[in-house]
């Protein structure tokens, strides 16, 4: 399952988190920081994961205990990203 977040999903986002962070939001000055350009907000990929998931009938809430993520690279917007969920969770 492939899913991509454009510019215009991370302003909706950051509407909702109150992260107005440059890095995420304004591509001219992110050019200028670390990525070359603006990065998804992790919770944000998390929350879209989980959502497809879901959409999919592949996640039971009842039986969800927590929820943990490590995040070992950043996600330029724009960026398809590639969603591997088991055929049952």
């Amino acid at each position: 399952m492939n899913f991509t977040l454009t510019e215009r999903d991370s302003w909706e986002f950051a509407r909702l988190s109150g992260d107005f962070n440059p890095l995420h939001v304004d591509p001219i000055a992110a050019r200028r920081l670390q990525f070359g350009g603006t990065v998804c907000h992790g919770v944000h990929l998390v929350l879209k994961a989980l959502d497809l998931a879901a959409a999919a009938g592949l996640l039971a809430p009842e039986r969800i205990d927590g929820i943990s993520a490590v995040f070992g690279a950043s996600v330029r917007t724009g960026t398809p990203v590639t969603l591997d969920l088991p055929a049952e969770a």
